[in-house]
């Protein structure tokens, strides 16, 4: 997991802690069925509405990222960047999009 995982989880937890206890109900006020459907339901329901299908149905597929990232090869994550940079001091900018280049970089 990452520093900034943990870190939004961790300010995630004390944002409603903190406004429970701010607002004077205390904690136990959190373990009640209407504070379950208000803060997660409705935050379920926020997202549903924001996001589109195609998203969503990514983001569940990559939701276990958050605790362990996939690995990356940086040794070849760099040279493909050194190629991508080559190409564009060489052609331009907009050539390392074009087809005619090799190692083309991809819009994910």
């Amino acid at each position: 997991m990452d520093i900034l995982s943990l870190v939004g989880l961790i300010l995630a937890l004390v944002a409603l802690v903190g406004g429970s206890i701010l607002k004077g109900a205390g904690v136990g006020s959190l373990w009640s069925s209407a504070a379950f459907v208000i803060v997660i339901l409705g935050t379920i329901a926020a997202i549903f509405v924001h996001t589109p299908p195609p998203v969503f149905k990514r983001a569940l597929r990559i939701a276990g990222w958050i605790l362990k990232p996939p690995a990356a090869d940086r040794e070849a994550l760099m040279a493909q960047i050194l190629d991508w940079s080559n190409i564009a001091r060489r052609h331009g900018a907009c050539s390392a999009w074009s087809s005619r280049s090799p190692n083309r970089p991809t819009r994910s």
